[in-house]
Parts: C-alpha cells; sequence; structure tokens
C-alpha cells in the first residue's frame, strides 16, 4: 500500500518544480531556464513512475513510463521539425502526470487508516 508520506513527497516535488517553471517563465528568464525546469520535472516524475511501477506493481504509470520513454526520444526529432512547438507534448505528458499524482495524493489520503497505523 502506497503511504500518505510518499504521495505528498512526490507532490510537493513537482508543486515546487512546477512553480519554479511558472516563475522562470513569468519573469522572462529565457528559454534555458524553462528548458532545464522542464527537463528536471520530466526526470522527477520518470523516477517516481519507475519506484511505483517497480515498488507497488503500479500497472496505471507504466503507461506514463511507455509514453514518457516515446515521447523523450521523439522529441529531438521534433525539434529539428518544428522547433519550439515541439514541447507541447512533453509539457503535456508532465501536466497529465501531475494530475495524476495529485488524483492519486487525493485517494490515499482519503482512504480509512487501520488500527495499526493510528497515531496517539
Amino acid at each position: 500500500m502506497i503511504s500518505e508520506r510518499r504521495m505528498k513527497f512526490d507532490l510537493f516535488g513537482q508543486v515546487v518544480l512546477l512553480s519554479g517553471w511558472l516563475g522562470a517563465a513569468w519573469m522572462n528568464l529565457g528559454g534555458k531556464w524553462s528548458i532545464y525546469l522542464t527537463i528536471l520535472m520530466g526526470l522527477w516524475q520518470f523516477v517516481s513512475a519507475c519506484h511505483l511501477y517497480l515498488s507497488y506493481k503500479y500497472a496505471r504509470k507504466g503507461r506514463f513510463i511507455t509514453s514518457f520513454l516515446i515521447v523523450t526520444l521523439s522529441t529531438p526529432l521534433w525539434v529539428y521539425l518544428v522547433g519550439i512547438w515541439a514541447f507541447v507534448p512533453v509539457i503535456g505528458l508532465l501536466c497529465w502526470y501531475f494530475y495524476s499524482t495529485f488524483r492519486d495524493t487525493r485517494i490515499v489520503m482519503r482512504r480509512p487508516v487501520s488500527f495499526w497505523n493510528l497515531k496517539f
């Protein structure tokens, strides 16, 4: 069973990276910061998905891993063909995983607590 602490940590890390990305875009720091934070967020989410898939046998994360690998391997070709617009599917995939993590955290937080996990 996935712990609340693990899901909160994952969601917190993604919120920090997303707010950094939005802050870099808002302050107009240039494309490099946005690209670096997008790559960092993608790596965070990929490692998180691999951990959930391998440790907890969470099959839904296998879809993200497959999608992430396909998008990551095809992005250089799309950057060459269409330029910066090639990052739109990447950002869409990252937003999808963020929403999935938010939804899963909400489900874990609503789960009834067993007697052995009560905090005194």
